[in-house]
This record gives structure tokens, C-alpha cells and sequence, in this order.
């Protein structure tokens, strides 16, 4: 293992300054012991997920019945008698991650043996900065990429872009590097574009040093802690993590259940407690190697901290490369929501748990709506709270017969402390805050109640009882449970208050009710859990063809047009084009040919190919790159594979393989004849909403062109119709969901591996489509679901709004097009002579020009 130099000079003199003191380095103190007992009466308060938006970090302080700010100091505050959780997730996805994380950190030193820190994802990757963005590691020859990408080029060798490309491509939160711009201009005063990328790096790498507040932060949390009868972890248990604690002598740790055995809940708690403290004592010793835990993963690397890193990842590495990991076994990652719906943990978690005296879990990590999901588990006493709100603006409400959306003050708007267009709009809207609260009884149990405001500015109130009321009564007994129709109940809803300091005695008086029924509730409010669906419009499967004679094992697949479907969105043709083996002289090559009307979008999944067109335009494609061309009044265009071929790497077989999407999308009759341009993007300039479509498992999504719900637009293709393409690959035992706006089509084809597509779970093998759309009638985004069938598998998702009138390219829409441009082809073949234009202008390009493109 390498390491170079000494720690810093700020490091030595602290150290120096701690001993000379007799005491220990006060970036080592704990955050305690993770396992306690408060007295009767005591509320213990939980909240999770903020992750840097500090709009909804202030707005839930205003309304907490546990956290206050001091009036004259605005420093916050425990209220006496109970007691803090933070459930993990500090940062990542909103401009407030510094403020956050300060605030948390001196309350936490305020109040040392009341506060409480759990570990999420979001917290635990951060430790990468250590490594990844020291100047010697960016010095190195070669910086690959990482485990769960391998497909991602090496990355940028300055720190600001090494830090940018994180964040995009391994993290999962494309815009933090500029909501951290948006951050430090609004504490310094500074024009948000004054803000340099220094400044922005140096807040990044100062936050992990040993003093900084995100270090801090991973000091003093824990994985998991246990309070009375409650087990608070970021994630979930399962059968494969409870009772595990990483070995460092076993690499592949398999999906083999071990349980408790001999030992107590409590007992784990604490190994999990002296696991983590090691690890974090053991990167913080050896701060100067440069040996990346993320290129090779496992728990047996030799990076320090590995392990823990590992721990808070959802799978392992892939065996040789070849195969899919095992799911981690891990409290971090785990969660109890599967396609939106409530998953209840097995008999034999539940069994263990119960007679270890747990009979509540608080966790967070997966989003849900606008207020915490509650699940009682059937035949026990156990009762899961899961309190991830960060979406809590897409949430669709639905009553028994009518629908209604949020209010437009709830959906989200820019703001002067909100970033401006490119990033998007705040996720959790402007009215969202719902707090959970623990009240322990005289027997040490714990009831719950959930209070605060829905993203449609209701208030929201649910009890879920406490000892002796295992099964509930009253009012309160549905909460948590599953109608016989299907829908699962989150709360009852009362309308909003005006004064939000009236609330003061409805929250008060919820909190210390011990009935579970009351008249004063307006409506029972049945929240559904599973996921609208988008309605299924045809399955489809793409015709084959050879590319020319002379290739008959290239084969292209062209999906649409057909009779059932002449488009999708704007898309009007899609084609798709291998795999083959394009050996060493024989790729795709195709002359110089016309297009009108319309703009092709070409996409390589692998291989490589030079475009050139009449607007000057000479680019090489390569994958995970898009090429837009618009042809408006007219472009001429070649594609050239055999050129391209000393740029395609070989694959594990020696073969060199061409893969790829072409698509044309059609204009707007207003646009059709708007000059021709040329628009070539890198894979970096695509967006990572690997998150944003996440369900189950290892899932890599990547947004090409457009914008689909949540996420920002891709910058870099002037298209001129709602629209959007994503290319997501999918391990086996995974699943996503991927949103659709209202009104929208989406097409899922499937271009390696097999899977099951929508509510329906249709099969679809390579080739093969379906076709969705979202009617209206629900507000709001819909999904579509997309799991894998056993195997590693790639799909294509395309749609947008559909278009107005049927395209005939390639001429365009209207009739004079096709009559004008069927000038341009000779016995069948491709553009050969002189070519018009446009019918209305009827200007000529010179043959001899065309003629000499290559």
C-alpha cells in the first residue's frame, strides 16, 4: 500500500496541541454509546433526509415540538425532556449541505447525550474525498473509473473536475457542485457566478478534514441505535443484515442469513458501533494513502475505510467482473418499500427482534410521498416508521372519487434562495414538514405520532398507539395497515391553519392523547401506496433487416413506424442497429444522403462512427455520446464506421462490436424549415438519474436528451418538442420506475437481456417494446416499471408529448416536400446530383459540393 508525505502542518499542530492538553484528538470523540434507555414521558423526536435543503431544514424547526430556535441568539435548541434522531442523509440535494451539517454538529455538542446521529448512503460515500481528490492520487498516470461503473471514461485529473464527475457520475447527485456555488454566495454575500471553483473545492475537501463538519458528522453517528423499543437505522433489516458485521478477511460476503445466534440486538448494535469506530480511526491514521476504495470495492481492498464505505453501498462488486454482486448486507442500503408499496420484513427478523424487546424501527433513505409510511407487521407487535420525504412535491393525492394536485405554492417554484434554471426546483415544495415523534410510557414503550403539513398545505396527523394497543381502535386503527381494496393509510388530514402558531395545541394535545380515536378529525385521508401506473397502449416488436446486401449479419431493427404506432412523442422512426462485429475493414458505412423536416438523434451503446454534413459538421461518435443533427430546410449527411474503427476497443473476446440507436424526431410545422445545425454531446454532458429511477438493486440510468419528472434538462440539444431518451441498464434482481408526465408517451425497448415491463409484467425480449402513455385524468407524474428476468439487462426508454400531425420523412410533413425531395434519389439509392432544398425557396447546393463529402 502506497502513501505519500507527511499529514498536513494544520494536522501535526493540532495533534500537538491535544496531547501537550493530556486529552484525545477531538475528531475521534464518539457519539456515544449506541444503545440507551430514557425515562417515561420523554419525546424522542426523528427526522431524516433533509440533505441539504435548507428551505425544508427551517421550515421544520418553525413547526417541531423537540427542536426551537433561541429568539435572540437563532441558535437552535432541544426543548427540555426529549430527545434528537437524526436519521442520515445530510447533503447531496439542495443548496444548504454546510448549514446543515453545522447546525446538526452544534447541537449535537450542545447537547451530547440527547442528540443522535445514524449514518446514511449519502454520509458514508463522502469519505471517498479523502482519497480521491488528494493531489497525488489526481497525479497518477491512470485514474479508472469506479466498480459499479465500469463502463465511465477516466475521469478529469484537476480537482474541480474530478469533484464534478463524482458527484454526476458515482454519486448520484448531478447538481451539488452548483447548489454548493448557490450555498456559499448566499453566506458570503457573493454573486452567485462571483463564486469560483476554488472556493467550491476547497468547501468540499475542508468538510472532510478532521475538524470539518461533515468528518464531524461520521464521528459521532452511528449505523445503527437503539432507544427503549425503538431500533433507528438509516435503511432497513432484513434477513441477510441482521445480526451482520463485516469481516475483513472475507472478501465476497454471500446472501446467506446468519442471524443474532448467541448474541442480543443490543449486543449487535454495539459490534456494529466498534466496526464502524475502526474503520473511521483507521482512514484517519493513513489520510495520505492514495489507494481508491471505489475502483475495486469489496470489503477486502486495501484501502483504508474500505469497508465501512462498502457497508453503506447497496451491492457488492461484480465477481471477475462478469456477473452481479450480492446485494450489500447492510442497514444503510436495505429499506421496506419494493415498487412503492410496503414490504414486511420475514417472520423470522420480526421474531428476533420482538423477543429482543424491539418493537418499533425508524428509518428513512427511500422516498415516500408527502408524510412518513407506517407498517404494522401482521401477528406481532412490531410497527416500521419509514420518514423520507424528499419527494414531496410529486406526490398525487386521490380520494374515493376525486382527484385533486397540489396547489401551484406547493409545487416548488425558484426563488431568490432557491438556485435559478439550470438546477431544478426544490423536490419537497413550500409547504412539506411532517415530524415524528416517540413519546416512551410508563412500561419503557413507545407510542408514535406523526404531525405537521402535507405538500398541499393540510395538516397531517397520525397515532399509531402504544402498549396494549397492538391492534389499535378506534379512528387510528387503519394507520399503517392495508385496505381490503388495495390502499394503504398514512393519516387523517385536517384543513390547513392560517396562524401556525395556533397548531401549538392540536400537536400538543395528539401528543399526549393515550386514546387513538377522536371526533374531531375530519376525514380518514387513505393515501395509495403503489404507484399510478401508465396505461399500456400496444406491444411492439421491431422488423429486421440486413443494413445492405453485402452484410447480412448486420442487422437493423427498425420499431416504429407501424400501423399500431407511427410515433412515440416526437419520435417518428426508431431504429436500432447490432451488435456486430465489425472486424477489422468491414463497419457501418453509409454515403452522403438528405434529410428534411425533421432532426435524427444517433446514440452508440458501443463502437464508433465519424459523422459529417453539409453544415461543416465532421465528428466521431463514440459511446455513450449523442449526435443531434436538425435538418430544417435541408442537410446532407455520410456516416463512416470503417473510419472510425482504430477508435473501438475491443471487448473481453478480441471482437470489435458496433451498437447503437438512431432516431428521427420530428419538428414542428412552424420549424421545419429553420436552417440546419449540428449539436454533438460527450457522455459527461448526459445526466446520471440513476436515483431518480431506482426501485431495487444495482441500476445505472443515464438521461441522453430532454427532461423526464425530478430531473433537470440536458443541456447541449436545441429540440423543439417535449421530449426525452434515457439509457438505463439494469443488474440482476432489479428494478426502476421510471416517471412520466401528464399527457406524455413513453416507449420501453429492450436492447440486451430480457424484462418485465409495467403493472401488467409483460415480457419483453430483445426487440421488443411497450408502449405507454399517461391519459391526464391523474395529476401528476405516472410510472412505468421496468425489472429485470434473471439476468443483467439494457433497455431504451424514448418518448415525449405526442406529436400533432404523422411525419413523412424523409421529406417532412407537408406533400410538396415529398414531391420536391424525391428528386434526390436515384434507383433507390442515396442522394446523388443536385438537391432543393425547400420547395418554397428552391435554392441549389451544388452537386459538386455534395459530391465531394465524404
Amino acid at each position: 500500500m502506497r502513501h505519500l508525505g507527511r499529514a498536513s502542518p494544520r494536522a501535526r499542530w493540532a495533534a500537538r496541541a491535544v496531547r501537550a492538553a493530556g486529552g484525545s484528538p477531538r475528531w475521534l470523540v464518539t457519539g456515544g454509546a449506541p444503545c440507551k434507555t430514557v425515562a417515561s414521558g420523554t419525546k424522542i423526536g426523528f427526522l431524516s433526509d433533509v440533505e441539504g435543503n435548507i428551505r425544508y431544514w427551517n421550515r421544520f424547526i418553525s413547526r417541531s415540538r423537540v427542536l426551537r430556535r433561541d429568539p435572540v441568539s437563532k441558535e437552535l435548541e432541544l426543548v427540555d425532556g426529549t430527545e434528537l434522531v437524526y436519521g442520515g442523509d445530510t447533503v447531496d440535494r439542495g443548496p444548504g449541505d454546510m448549514r446543515v451539517q453545522r447546525e446538526l454538529i452544534n447541537l449535537k455538542e450542545k447537547y451530547p447525550d440527547r442528540v443522535h446521529f445514524i449514518l446514511g448512503n449519502r454520509d458514508i460515500n463522502k469519505l471517498r474525498y479523502i482519497c480521491e481528490l488528494h493531489p497525488d492520487f489526481l497525479r497518477q498516470n491512470e485514474i479508472p473509473g469506479v466498480y459499479w461503473r465500469r463502463d465511465l471514461p477516466d475521469s478529469p485529473r484537476d480537482m474541480a473536475g474530478r469533484l464534478k464527475w463524482m458527484l454526476q457520475n458515482t454519486m448520484g447527485c448531478p447538481n451539488t457542485y452548483e447548489f454548493r456555488r448557490q450555498e456559499i454566495a448566499e453566506t458570503t454575500g457573493k454573486d452567485f457566478m462571483e463564486v469560483t471553483d476554488e472556493e467550491i473545492v476547497k468547501s468540499f475537501t475542508d468538510s472532510i478534514e478532521r475538524e470539518g463538519t461533515l468528518w464531524r458528522y461520521l464521528s459521532y453517528g452511528h449505523l445503527a441505535f437503539r432507544m427503549n423499543d425503538i431500533l433507528f437505522v438509516h435503511g432497513g433489516v432484513c434477513d441477510l443484515s441482521l445480526g451482520y458485521v463485516p469481516d475483513k478477511n472475507k472478501e465476497i460476503h454471500g446472501d446467506v442469513a446468519e442471524g443474532l445466534g448467541s448474541r442480543t440486538v443490543s449486543q449487535w448494535v454495539h459490534d456494529l458501533e466498534a466496526f464502524k469506530q475502526a474503520e473511521m480511526k483507521e482512514m484517519d491514521s493513513n489520510r495520505d494513502s492514495i489507494v481508491a476504495w471505489s475502483q475495486e470495492g469489496g470489503y477486502g481492498s486495501e484501502a483504508y475505510g474500505g469497508r465501512l464505505m462498502q457497508y453503506g453501498m447497496g451491492r457488492l462488486p461484480r465477481p471477475n467482473r462478469q456477473t452481479d454482486g450480492f446485494k450489500t448486507r447492510s442497514v444503510v442500503y436495505n429499506d421496506f418499500l419494493e415498487g412503492g408499496n410496503p414490504v414486511f420484513p420475514s417472520k423470522a427478523v420480526t421474531e428476533a427482534l420482538s423477543s429482543n424487546g424491539i418493537h418499533r424501527i425508524a428509518s428513512g433513505h427511500k422516498p415516500h410521498g408527502d408524510s412518513p409510511v407506517f407498517i404494522r407487521c401482521p401477528h406481532t407487535d412490531l410497527l416500521i416508521t419509514t420518514a423520507d420525504t424528499s419527494y414531496a412535491n410529486n406526490t398525487i393525492y386521490k380520494g374515493d372519487e376525486n382527484t385533486k394536485s397540489n396547489p401551484p405554492t406547493a409545487r416548488g417554484t425558484p426563488s431568490s434562495f432557491w438556485p435559478t434554471p439550470p438546477l431544478p426546483v426544490d423536490p419537497r415544495g413550500d409547504l412539506c414538514a411532517v415530524e415524528v415523534i416517540f413519546t416512551v410510557q410508563e412500561d419503557g414503550r413507545t407510542s408514535v405520532c406523526a404531525h405537521g403539513n402535507l405538500s398541499s398545505g393540510e395538516r397531517v396527523l397520525a397515532r399509531a398507539g402504544g402498549s396494549g394497543d397492538i391492534e389499535g381502535t378506534g379512528a387510528d386503527y387503519w394507520i399503517g395497515r392495508e385496505t381490503s381494496t388495495g390502499w394503504w393509510v398514512k393519516g387523517r388530514v385536517l384543513p390547513p391553519l392560517e396562524d401556525t402558531d395556533s397548531s401549538s395545541s392540536w400537536v400538543d394535545e395528539a401528543l399526549s392523547s393515550s386514546s387513538s380515536s377522536s371526533s374531531s378529525y375530519i376525514i380518514i385521508i387513505i393515501i395509495i401506496i403503489i404507484p399510478s401506473h401508465a396505461t399500456l397502449l400496444a406491444h411492439l416488436t421491431a422488423k429486421s433487416h440486413s443494413l445492405t446486401p453485402d452484410r447480412p449479419d448486420f442487422k437493423v431493427r427498425r420499431l416504429i413506424p407501424v400501423i399500431a404506432k407511427r410515433a412515440v412523442g416526437p419520435f417518428v422512426f426508431v431504429d436500432h442497429f447490432g451488435p456486430v462485429d465489425v472486424g477489422a475493414s468491414n463497419s457501418m458505412d453509409v454515403g452522403p444522403h438528405p434529410h428534411i423536416g425533421i432532426s435524427t438523434l444517433t446514440y452508440l451503446l458501443s463502437g464508433a462512427i465519424v459523422h459529417r454534413d453539409s453544415t461543416g459538421a465532421d465528428a466521431t461518435i463514440l459511446p455513450g455520446e449523442v449526435n443531434w443533427m436538425t435538418a430544417g430546410k435541408g442537410v446532407v449527411h455520410s456516416e463512416r464506421g470503417n473510419e472510425a474503427l482504430g477508435q473501438i476497443k475491443p471487448d473481453a473476446d478480441g471482437k470489435k462490436m458496433l451498437h447503437g440507436m438512431q432516431c428521427w424526431v420530428g419538428l414542428p410545422k412552424e420549424q421545419e424549415d429553420i436552417h440546419p445545425s449540428f449539436h454533438h454531446i460527450d457522455h459527461h454532458q448526459t445526466l446520471d438519474v440513476s436515483e431518480n429511477l431506482r426501485e431495487l438493486g444495482e441500476v445505472s440510468g443515464r438521461l441522453i436528451v430532454g427532461r423526464i419528472p425530478g430531473s433537470p434538462e440536458v443541456e447541449g440539444i436545441p429540440h423543439h418538442w417535449p421530449m426525452f431518451m434515457l439509457d438505463i441498464e439494469l443488474a440482476k434482481t432489479s428494478s426502476v420506475a421510471i416517471p412520466i408526465d401528464e399527457n406524455h408517451e413513453l416507449g420501453v425497448y429492450v436492447v440486451q437481456g430480457r424484462v418485465a415491463s409495467g403493472s401488467e409484467e409483460a415480457t419483453l425480449d430483445v426487440g421488443d417494446a411497450s408502449i405507454y402513455t399517461h391519459e391526464g385524468k391523474a395529476k401528476g407524474a405516472q410510472s412505468v416499471r421496468v425489472k429485470t428476468l434473471g439476468e443483467h439487462a439494457r433497455v431504451v426508454v424514448f418518448g415525449g408529448l405526442p406529436f400533432p400531425e404523422i411525419k413523412l420523412e424523409p421529406f417532412g410533413s407537408m406533400p410538396c416536400f415529398l414531391s420536391v425531395s424525391s428528386l434526390c434519389l436515384v434507383s433507390g439509392n442515396f442522394f446523388f446530383g443536385f438537391f432543393v432544398v425547400h420547395p418554397s425557396s428552391l435554392v441549389m447546393v451544388s452537386g459538386r459540393f455534395l459530391m465531394g463529402m465524404k
